[in-house]
């Protein structure tokens, strides 16, 4: 039986809004690095796209986001961390 991984972000347009949704109700919505990387690219692609007049953000399976996920080693890509 083969196993297929959800995406860590969905995302639906609708009339000017794009809704975005962490997709990781198992662990709360807890950013990991994949996550954390859809998001900035997810971000920067609707800060691009003229037919998005607002953002919503929001989380899967009842909680919003619990934070960094520290279950999992970091190790960040030169330009994904929010530091500087």
């Amino acid at each position: 039986m083969t196993s297929i991984e959800e995406p860590v972000l969905l995302s639906e347009d609708s009339d000017g809004v794009r809704t975005l949704t962490l997709n990781r109700p198992r662990r709360k919505n807890a950013i990991n690095p994949e996550l954390w990387v859809a998001l900035r690219d997810t971000l920067n692609e609707a800060g691009r796209d003229r037919g998005v007049r607002a953002l919503v953000i929001t989380g899967s399976g009842g909680s919003f986001c619990s934070g960094a996920d520290i279950s999992v080693p970091t190790t960040f890509i030169r330009g994904t961390s929010c530091s500087g």
